[in-house]
């Protein structure tokens, strides 16, 4: 299970494929948090590839949205499927989140992805300092 991500402009791109569930949404999570240390605060989640959040899976998205939030960014969830949706209506999350129908994100040259366990491979075109290896993450 891998979360390929992207950056499109100003905003990281990260495709949710198969399933969220209990045993990835910490990848999820870190893959957050780790963008958010680089100082990108847009981000769009692709549910293009996928078919299945848990009750774990959203309790993560919740969480992940009050991370973004903390620093004034965006969270856009987009390419929800029809049972996604009613998920998200009959649990009145889509209160919380933003939902962008508008066009697909498409990911195909997406630059890195993370896998439950593995720590992921960032390639980055600008010089942007990164977060020294030793550097304490924001709280969670």
């Amino acid at each position: 299970m891998s979360f390929p991500i992207a950056k499109h402009g100003d905003t990281v791109v990260i495709t949710i494929d198969d399933h969220l569930v209990v045993g990835n949404r910490q990848v999820l999570k870190r893959l957050v948090l780790d963008e958010l240390a680089r100082g990108e605060c847009r981000f769009r989640l692709d549910f293009g590839r996928s078919r299945y959040v848990d009750s774990s899976g959203l309790g993560v998205l919740v969480a992940v949205s009050k991370l973004v939030a903390q620093v004034n960014g965006s969270l856009t969830l987009v390419n929800l499927d029809d049972d996604l949706k009613t998920l998200f209506v009959l649990t009145k999350l889509d209160t919380l989140f933003s939902f962008d129908e508008s066009r697909k994100t498409e990911s195909p040259g997406a630059t890195r992805s993370a896998a439950i366990g593995d720590a992921p491979v960032v390639h980055r075109a600008t010089s942007r300092s990164e977060p020294a290896s030793g550097e304490a993450a924001p709280p969670l």
